[in-house]
């Protein structure tokens, strides 16, 4: 992620994983569905808001509770204001979940 980035939205309407490659020198996957949650440099970004708008946004569920628990260690989990999942009911019309502030610690859960 690029140091400055405040809003960072994650939109996909197919199923991907979010992990490392097995090198750490590696920058593709065979399965092209596979995205490396890198964070380039020492700065660590404090995103104000999060969306996810995934078909599966549980995949996503490893990647975030890294980048808060990260946050909380530094000492900038304040910074992060809301968690956005947009999720089906059961008659499958998507609608929008909002996790303010902490409460998203509690969403991946």
């Amino acid at each position: 992620m690029l140091p400055n980035v405040k809003h960072f939205t994650l939109e996909s309407n197919t199923r991907l994983d979010i992990k490392e490659p097995e090198k750490p020198d590696e920058i593709a996957f065979e399965n092209e569905r596979a995205v490396p949650p890198r964070v380039v440099g020492q700065k660590l970004p404090v995103l104000q808001t999060v969306t996810l708008d995934m078909l599966d946004a549980s995949v996503a569920a490893g990647w975030l509770e890294e980048y808060l628990g990260r946050l909380k260690d530094a000492g900038e989990l304040a910074g992060f204001h809301e968690l956005v999942v947009m999720e089906e009911n059961e008659n499958y019309s998507r609608h929008k979940v909002s996790y303010p502030g902490a409460e998203a610690l509690r969403w991946y859960t």
